[in-house]
């Protein structure tokens, strides 16, 4: 998003969507495993995961760097319990151990020179077991001044993880602010295990 005074049309206009298939899907394998555990939602956004997550028992972390997505926040968790909030860019991020990072959208808006160190930081707190879900802009992304990367980036970069669904969808839409726009994202859910296993 080019116009940061659109992020609060933004979250006004997905307020009460439904929650991202990643992290739908996420928490279907953590159901088959008999876990509820704690989590980070990075980008909360209209806390549409947020509410998710905690109306099947997890404990919170939402992280958003915008006082819009923060105002979201207190106006419906603000006395919630297993619940809080970090008003923080992603490299800013007080980490600790979750069984789940989510990052619905979120990681391209974070600056290049850091993304990889973020990466990194997702990775040595997700405990085993545990799993990331997200969503990336690829390389042919309309946003071209965001964060990009290739499916061959990202699943180099999980390598020591086991991917269990990855996704890479092109098309060309209207995005939720109107804008016409080429979509290039890529789906990830990996499992930590210590095994460097990857689908065909």
């Amino acid at each position: 998003m080019r116009n940061q005074d659109n992020w609060k049309l933004y979250y006004t206009k997905t307020s009460g969507k439904p929650a991202r298939e990643t992290l739908l899907k996420a928490l279907n394998s953590f159901k088959k495993e008999g876990v509820k555990g704690m989590a980070f939602d990075l980008g909360s956004g209209a806390c549409n995961d947020v509410r998710l997550l905690l109306e099947q028992g997890w404990k919170v972390t939402a992280v958003d760097n915008e006082v819009k997505a923060q105002l979201f926040f207190n106006k419906e968790f603000k006395e919630v319990p297993n619940v809080d909030f970090q008003l923080a860019s992603f490299e800013e991020v007080k980490w600790h151990k979750v069984h789940l990072v989510h990052a619905g959208f979120a990681l391209a808006f974070c600056p290049k020179s850091h993304f990889k160190e973020v990466i990194h930081k997702i990775q040595s707190n997700i405990l085993n077991g545990g799993r990331f879900a997200g969503n990336f802009f690829g390389t042919e992304h309309s946003w071209n001044h965001l964060c990009l990367v290739s499916r061959a980036e990202i699943e180099g970069l999980f390598e020591d993880f086991e991917i269990e669904w990855v996704e890479e969808t092109k098309t060309q839409r209207l995005s939720t602010l109107g804008e016409e726009l080429f979509h290039h994202n890529i789906n990830l859910i990996a499992k930590k295990t210590g095994l460097k296993k990857r689908l065909p």
